[in-house]
This record gives C-alpha cells, structure tokens and sequence, in this order.
C-alpha cells in the first residue's frame, strides 16, 4: 500500500476504496460500452443530480414516445422538462438551502443526453450527379448566354420558376433515442399524405414574382393572404392545364410581357408538364423561350434551388416545430386522435412491434405467415431490353412506338414524331367514333403538346394502321394494374404496349 502510494501519488483512503469496489471495476473493464468512451468515473459517481426525479420521468417519457414511433426533439425535451418540474414543484430547494429555478437550458441538455445515453438517429439521402456534370453545367450557362443575347433579354425578363411541395405534415427524418438502437420507429399522423405546393418565380435582378399555391384533391379554394394566387385540383397536383395557367397568371400578365412584348427567357426543371410544355414551344408566339434544366443538376444550375427554396423549407418546418412544441404543453392543441391512441387496441402483430420486449425472431416465428398472405399477388412484368423496345423521349414515347411497329430499324427524330402525331390528329377529325367528342380546339392542344389524350391516339392508330393494340398498365413496382384492348376487324398485327404512368413502351 505505501509503496503504491510513493509511486502514483494518491491518497489512501482513495486506494481504499478503489479496493472496496474492484469488483465493479473489473466488470466495468469488461463492458465494451464502457471502454469505447471517454468515461472517467463508474455510473453513479461525481456529484449527485440536482433533478433527478425530473430526468426520470423525462428520460420515461422519450422512451414512451420512441415505443409509439412519435418524434422527441432537442426543443421537445426542453419544453417537457419544464412541464414536468412544475407539475412536481414550482421550486427545489438547492444544496445551500436556496430556492433553485430549473431553467432546462442547452447545456443541461447536452448532459441528460450524455447521462441517458441519447442520440440523435437521422435518415440519409444522397444526390448523385450524371457523369459529365461539369460539362454539362458549363453548356447549359453557355445557352442562357446565347439566348440573352440573340434575343436581347434584359435581366429583368430572365425568369426561374420551380415548385416547392409541402405536407401539411412534415415527415420527421430524426429522433432522440437510445443509442445503439437497432430500430427505430418514427409514427405520421392522418395529414402526413396531404400536402400543397408552392411555386416561386425570380427575375435577375432579384426580384420574386407572385408566389403560387396549388392544393391537390379540393374542389373549393381556401383562402390566403392578399398577393398570393390560389388555385385547386380535385385529382392531383401539377398538370398541363395548371402550369399553362400559372404562366398565364404570372409570367404573361407582367406589363413587361402583356403590353411591351419583350422576349422572357423562361427557366424550368425538367418535371413532366415541363418537358411538354418546352417541346411544344407554344409560348414563343408571346415571345417567351423554354430553357430546361436537366434532372439532378437542379441543386448547381437553378436559383431558387440555390438561394430561395431552402430557406423556405426551413422556415416552415420551423413553424411546424414550433406549433407542435405548443402543442405538448397546450391541451387545447392537441387532436382528438393523438389522445385516443391506444396501444391495447391495434391487431396483435402491431401490438407486438411496440412491446418494450420485442423479440424479432419471436415476432417472425409467431406471425410470419401473416405476412406472406399479405404479400402482392399481382402478376409482375419486368420492362428490359431487348425484349421491350425503350424510346428515348417520354413525351413522345407513345408515338415512337407506333412509328417503331412500321419500322423496327429506323430511329425516328421528334420531326418524324410530330408529323406522324399531326397525321393521326388529321384522321381523328374524320372518325365517326369521335366525331361528339373531339373537337377542333382539342386537336391544336394535341400537336402542340399542351394535352395528352393517349386513349384517343391508340384508338386513331388502331383504326389507321389496321392492329390489334393492347394496353398493359404497370405500377413503379412493375406489378399489373390493368389491360385494355383496341380490337378492329381484319387485324393485320397484333401490337403490345405497356404503360408506367405517361411512358410507353413496346414489346419486340
């Protein structure tokens, strides 16, 4: 003992009670826990906690939350704390008899974190940009160069426009949990699929035009502050009709536009309405010329991507936090179905999942063979070449594979896709079939690109050519949806196409 005294400097009552704890301390050594971190002292040393009865509650109360998949954040702790503190007392007497304010500060924040061994789990995402991306960029500046000066824009005419959408519940991407979690379940609540979309326009010269807001599925338009234009779809979010009226509405009603005529260079991304509208060049009788963006490069080459549209995604979810931080503390708040939320009540499987003594392989053994009864038991077709026949454009991926049926070899240019389009429009106008419902006004729309009717051109093509045309509609999971047939008599092919949303395809 005297010797381990000389040799590092310690006092003997401190030796002795290392002795009287050795065996903590060689499990402590074993712990790999314990070992990976910078821990100095064993669990439960140093000063005893001022609030220890609200950790408590408060560390239960995380743990609760992560069982039933709701979010816990930074601000939520905080908030729970305080509420908790005065629900036990408004005061604690400190260590020297004075009356102590718990003011659950950041600091004090970051120590339960570590004491309860919280974490924070975040879900990842990644962008991938397209190889050449540097050349690309460097073209595409190069076009905007060009058609400023061929046209003579001025900067107050060069527009990017670019749609955010929000839901009217945010998707929570991380929560405090225990670390070393294996799983962790994060719950949404009945609004987590609506959502709304805002579009911003901006000039050069800094300017932001009159913000848009479309809302999916209504029928009668809400209200909104003054200066703001609201429109509605009661079937889904962007269409041809909407974005040609947004335009309108915005772009086209400017004095710059409406009255002076001056020419507008008009920057979008490359979303489907988009790509239609830009390939029909329909808006170049008013003097506005289409310049796309290409897909994954909207992050490097578009404005709002840059400097507007995050800033306003980080504003709402901040507004959203703080109205749900309200609402933890305010019961007026809180919603009917949050409250009701019984865990006894969910269909014994889901019960399982939220057991604090989950056993997956347990879980798996019990109630497998539920699962593979609910397994997708549609038929799937799998789309790869050569089998299938891919056209290169969406937006004239119809045609292409009409033309393709005539001519398996060629490769047919949108020149070539246009003129066959216009021919099938010229003989719709002549079809007994359509004569009550297709009218000359809908035929410009179909050439130009500003509406998709593929029903009526596989009808008119069908007619045309003399085939058997089948229609075979697929999910994103290549799972059968369902089939239609256009059957004329005296078939002299049989034709098989199969649709993902607007893309055709062909069977070879």
């Amino acid at each position: 003992m005297v010797g381990a005294i000389q040799t590092i400097w310690v006092g003997t009552s401190i030796l002795r009670g290392w002795y009287a704890q050795r065996d903590r301390l060689v499990q402590a050594l074993q712990d790999s826990d314990i070992l990976t971190k910078s821990r100095r002292r064993l669990i439960g040393g140093g000063r005893k906690l001022q609030f220890a009865a609200v950790e408590e509650q408060l560390y239960e109360w995380i743990i609760d939350r992560n069982r039933k998949g709701l979010r816990v954040k930074d601000q939520f702790i905080r908030l729970k704390a305080q509420s908790i503190f005065h629900e036990l007392q408004s005061t604690t007497k400190g260590v020297d008899g004075e009356e102590t304010q718990f003011k659950a500060s950041t600091g004090w924040l970051e120590r339960f974190k570590t004491r309860k061994n919280l974490v924070s789990h975040r879900q990842t995402s990644a962008r991938t940009l397209p190889p050449g991306a540097d050349e690309i960029c460097i073209k595409f500046i190069h076009e905007v160069h060009r058609l400023i000066t061929l046209h003579s824009i001025k900067p107050g005419n060069v527009i990017n426009m670019d749609q955010v959408p929000r839901y009217f519940e945010t998707e929570p991407k991380s929560t405090i949990a225990v670390r070393g979690s294996r799983e962790v379940i994060m719950r949404k609540g009945g609004t987590s699929h609506k959502r709304f979309t805002i579009s911003f326009s901006i000039t050069g010269d800094g300017k932001i035009l009159q913000p848009y807001v479309l809302f999916s599925k209504l029928k009668n338009r809400p209200s909104c502050a003054a200066g703001i234009l609201v429109d509605v779809n009661d079937t889904r979010m962007w269409s041809d009709d909407i974005l040609l009226n947004f335009t309108k509405n915005v772009i086209l009603s400017r004095r710059e536009t409406a009255f002076s005529r001056e020419p507008v260079l008009y920057i979008i991304d490359s979303y489907g309405s988009h790509v239609k509208l830009a390939n029909s060049r329909s808006l170049e009788k008013y003097n506005v010329f289409v310049l796309l963006v290409l897909s994954n490069l909207t992050n490097l080459l578009q404005p709002l991507d840059v400097a507007v549209n995050p800033s306003f995604q980080a504003f709402y979810s901040d507004q959203y936090d703080n109205y749900i931080s309200r609402a933890l503390i305010d019961s007026t708040l809180q919603t009917r179905a949050a409250e009701d939320f019984r865990v006894e009540s969910l269909h014994p499987p889901l019960r399982a999942l939220l057991d604090e003594n989950y056993d997956p392989v347990e879980w798996s053994r019990q109630y497998m063979e539920l699962v593979g009864e609910m397994e997708d038991a549609r038929e799937e077709l799998i789309i790869i070449a050569p089998q299938w026949f891919l056209p290169s454009s969406e937006t004239f991926s119809l045609i292409e594979c009409l033309l393709r049926v005539t001519d398996p070899v060629e490769a047919f240019s949108p020149e070539k896709c246009e003129a066959y389009l216009a021919l099938l429009v010229d003989y719709m106008k002549n079809l007994d079939d359509l004569k009550d419902i297709f009218i000359e006004e809908e035929a410009e729309k179909l050439i130009s690109g500003q509406k998709c009717c593929d029903e009526m051109v596989v009808y008119a093509a069908s007619k045309l050519e003399t085939w058997n045309i089948s229609i075979t509609s697929i999910d994103g999971d290549c799972k059968v949806m369902n089939r239609f047939q256009y059957i004329v008599t005296g078939s002299l092919k049989e034709v098989h196409l199969a649709k993902i949303d607007y893309y055709f395809v062909l069977k070879c």
